[in-house]
């Protein structure tokens, strides 16, 4: 499977910055789904097409720790944006690519094609 034959899994409460992802990730020619809580992103995971997702380190406060253990374990690569300092970050997410809030469109592209990579 290629990755554009998959969908994308943006997890991400602020409505404003998951649109904006939504819209590049469109724009760069992926399906893509949002999940605006926790709650939402386990229920969405449970999709056979999720081929790379997009996660917020914190959604609601909550660390998206979880939802990285899930992805790891099933192969799926992701890309994690934060606002929270890098040496912050649990280690669930080491070698995935980190953006810092607020970040370029170049970055976020940068971070997705990096991701990418290691599906081939």
């Amino acid at each position: 499977m290629s990755p554009h034959d998959g969908t994308i899994l943006v997890v991400e409460d602020e409505a404003l910055i998951a649109l904006s992802i939504e819209t590049q990730l469109q724009d760069m020619g992926f399906q893509t789904v949002i999940a605006t809580t926790i709650e939402q992103a386990h229920s969405l995971l449970s999709r056979p097409d999720i081929c790379l997702a997009v996660l917020d380190y914190k959604v609601h406060g909550e660390r998206t720790t979880g939802i990285a253990e899930v992805l790891r374990s099933r192969g799926i690569p992701f890309v994690v944006c934060s606002g929270s300092q890098f040496q912050d970050l649990a280690t669930i997410f080491d070698g995935a690519p980190v953006v810092s809030k607020p970040y370029t469109d170049d970055a976020l592209e940068s971070a997705i094609r990096s991701a990418m990579r290691t599906l081939n």
